[in-house]
């Protein structure tokens, strides 16, 4: 394991600053004395105002008839020029409901400003057949839980291809013992693979079986063979022995379902993580591609006999003690002066936000002690919190500065309205390029008696050029165990420049 050193960021001054947590006053944005619109957060490096609008009403119907609806809003993605979301029915009463749609996954053609509507483009629409038996007729699948957009430019012998191929991932919750994933190809094309096949009869997700489900995706070529790759990491079995989390890899095949044929085993762990972990996070950064898992990250040894091993555990390695904790979550790159760096929050009843530089040896900063900084910001007890579920999402600011967002979720049992103990309002940080934060509230004014929008799951910047600079999408809820009907959101939200 590489040596690791922890310490606490810098913080610039100026700042008014808590405990390292820094709080700052919004700045508007106003004409310039050219006439041309200017905007001085911008030009500091902080996220102007955003007035957040409801991008889709859930329960709607699209130009085809489709009711678009969920529970949680869980992805967000941009794939060939459109923008992509996914959506669970997890806790959903009506599961078993005739005109209860599956999870789904919808999708915006062109910007809202130029008449862009949200419609269906998938549905998991599979049902339980286990006649006198529960839960028969209940959907199959929970959620589509995670969505990503991977490009492949060399062949499995890492020969380049003629044309780069772009494709779009899914992975969802099943009521079967098996492990699938879904292929989305730029034509609009679905097709579902197997990872690892189920039991036949199927087998029923419960106490003593082994399920896994896709958590995370990445694409990474290999530095030493110089093939590109798509990884896919799962979950572990929550109380099952011999079910570890695991890791495939995949090479660009045309002869092969969805255009990806996938290694029989999984990679081996050179330094096995505990047994019930799960992959939550990838990101290839600097050409080395790594993996969070719970309160570790591992790091794929490249080359003809490859593996993962440990490259960083938190001094606070907390699950899977504490119950629910995942550790790290939200694995994300982002430029630092050190060189390449990864942006990590841990979840749980301890959370905190943790820098990775990874160039020459790994040193750890924790940025942020977030439930101090939550509980400050909102002047209450903060408990349990999760910061990024699956990646912070990096926004160009008008003249070129970046900021961080990440979405987030956090126990407030104390505050008036909450939601089964939950702060109801989708809260979400703004991380400068110093790495200071700030704490943002997404909330649509002309909605009248707002629902409770919970957890801020994903953000994305609007991949629609008209919108570059200027257009954020949001969306989310989490259900936390609790019964959820038609909750899950989706927001726009517009910088305010003039």
């Amino acid at each position: 394991m590489k040596q690791t050193t922890v310490t606490w960021a810098l913080v610039p001054t100026g700042v008014r600053c808590i405990a390292a947590i820094c709080l700052f006053t919004l700045v508007g944005c106003g004409g310039s004395s050219s006439g041309g619109p200017t905007c001085t957060a911008c030009e500091e490096g902080r996220l102007p105002q955003v007035e957040w609008r409801r991008s889709l009403v859930n329960g709607s119907r699209d130009g085809e008839g489709n009711v678009l609806t969920g529970t949680e809003i869980r992805s967000l993605v941009a794939f060939d020029g459109k923008l992509f979301a996914s959506s669970g029915i997890w806790m959903d009463p009506d599961v078993a409901a005739a005109d209860q749609p599956g999870p789904q996954v919808f999708v915006l053609d062109r910007s809202e400003n130029t008449g862009g509507r949200w419609r269906l483009d998938f549905e998991l629409s599979e049902r339980l057949d286990l006649p006198g038996q529960r839960p028969d007729g209940f959907r199959r699948y929970v959620t589509v839980s995670v969505l990503a957009a991977v490009r492949l430019e060399t062949d499995a012998k890492g020969e380049p291809l003629d044309e780069p191929v772009s494709l779009l991932l899914a992975g969802a919750w099943d009521r079967h013992d098996a492990t699938n994933i879904w292929v989305r190809t730029v034509r609009g094309e679905w097709t579902e693979v197997a990872l690892i096949e189920g039991a036949q009869p199927p087998v029923l997700v419960g106490p003593g079986v082994c399920a896994r489900h896709v958590r995370s995706f990445v694409a990474h070529r290999d530095a030493e063979t110089g093939v590109d790759l798509v990884f896919a990491g799962t979950s572990g079995g929550d109380d099952v022995d011999g079910c570890p989390a695991l890791i495939f890899s995949g090479v660009y095949d045309p002869d092969s379902p969805g255009g990806l044929r996938w290694a029989a085993e999984p990679e081996p762990w050179f330094d096995p993580p505990n047994p019930y972990d799960r992959v939550t996070s990838m990101a290839a950064v600097g050409g080395k591609l790594y993996a969070t898992v719970c309160g570790k990250v591992f790091e794929r040894v490249d080359g003809a006999t490859p593996g993962w091993r440990l490259a960083y555990a938190h001094p606070d390695d907390f699950c899977p003690a504490g119950p629910g904790e995942n550790g790290f979550r939200g694995a994300t790159p982002i430029p630092c002066e050190a060189g390449d760096c990864l942006l990590l929050s841990m979840e749980g009843w301890r959370p905190n936000i943790t820098r990775l530089e990874l160039d020459g040896g790994i040193v750890a900063h924790q940025e942020l002690d977030t439930d101090e900084f939550l509980a400050t910001s909102w002047n209450t007890p903060v408990g349990y919190a999760i910061v990024a579920y699956d990646t912070a999402a990096r926004f160009e600011l008008p003249g070129g500065k970046w900021v961080t967002l990440l979405g987030l979720e956090a126990s407030t049992p104390l505050v008036e309205g909450n939601w089964n103990f939950w702060h109801p309002h989708a809260s979400y940080l703004v991380r400068s390029e110093s790495g200071t934060y700030e704490l943002r509230r997404i909330s649509d004014p002309t909605i009248e008696d707002e629902p409770p929008l919970v957890s801020t799951r994903t953000m994305l910047a609007s991949p629609f050029p008209e919108d570059a600079g200027r257009v954020i999408y949001a969306g989310g809820f989490d259900a936390n165990g609790k019964t959820a009907d038609d909750t899950a959101w989706l927001y726009r939200g517009e910088l305010v420049l003039d």
